[in-house]
């Protein structure tokens, strides 16, 4: 996969700015450096490089804009994701802590980690099914998320007159996420078994790539970005329940780049 593969890329250009700072301060230093807007942005670059070198070699700013769309894309998705949380249970499914965005759902730090992560999803995709170029998929994705979204609401509404649960169980999580179960099944009936192997893909490699991510910027520039407040582990950087999240977003990913691929050749 992509990330994989530009490893050396991204080592060379961590060495850069170790340099760098090696020739300004006179010392070395590889880790713990302090928090800033600047330095997270020198650290988080290291995963536009690729994109920037694909720019350059194919004179075209396409690649720029698709790693720009797929960042805002998935801001909004975690937005909504964290708003649909928050709508049944009485905390935030996470905090932010640093350039918060709409009650900290969110940050202004995230469209680089986001469009990553979209390119991480479609290197999944691209393994097992090219799923983006599935006629109907974002209309079946959208009407199945949307009419099971409703039905979940209208339920609670009857059942539980509003009052959020404050804690998690297993009944109440598969109430949760039982939009999710059943668009698995429905993309399953319609697309194919490799639907299911889709979802643990994506569901193990996007979850193990947050984890990574979020322990590499602590490591390097000293800052915890976010905390998870159920079933956390760790400090707050893992919980389990995010792995159905991750499933979700990956479809979600990939619907959207199926519309785009019809319209802009995404």
């Amino acid at each position: 996969m992509f990330l994989l593969k530009n490893i050396p890329l991204y080592l060379g250009y961590w060495f850069f700015v170790v340099a760098i700072y090696f020739l300004r301060t006179g010392k070395w230093k590889f880790s713990g450096f302090s928090f800033s807007k600047t330095h997270y942005y020198l650290f988080a670059f290291v995963f536009l490089v690729p994109t920037l070198i694909s720019t350059a070699l194919g004179v075209s700013l396409a690649p720029v804009f698709h790693f720009a769309l797929l960042g805002v894309i998935g801001v909004i998705g975690e937005t909504a994701a964290s708003i649909w949380w928050h709508t049944y249970f009485g905390q935030r499914f996470w905090i932010y802590r640093v350039q918060t965005v709409y009650h900290k759902y969110t940050s202004w730090l995230n469209f680089i980690p986001w469009a990553v992560g979209g390119m991480l999803y479609a290197s999944v995709a691209d393994q097992i099914s090219h799923l983006y170029t599935k006629p109907y998929l974002f209309p079946l994705f959208f009407v199945t998320i949307g009419l099971c979204l409703l039905v979940q609401y209208s339920v609670f509404v009857f059942l539980y007159r509003k009052h959020t649960f404050h804690r998690v169980t297993f009944l109440n999580a598969l109430f949760f996420f039982a939009p999710v179960i059943v668009l698995l099944l429905t993309l399953g009936y319609v697309f194919g078994s490799d639907m299911y192997v889709l979802a643990i893909l994506f569901g193990t490699i996007a979850t193990g790539a947050e984890y990574l991510y979020g322990k590499a910027t602590e490591f390097f520039i000293s800052k915890k970005m976010w905390t998870y407040t159920y079933l956390s582990v760790d400090r707050g950087h893992f919980t389990p329940l995010s792995i159905p999240l991750f499933i979700l977003g990956g479809f979600y990913f990939i619907a959207i780049m199926q519309l785009l691929h019809s319209i802009l050749w995404f």
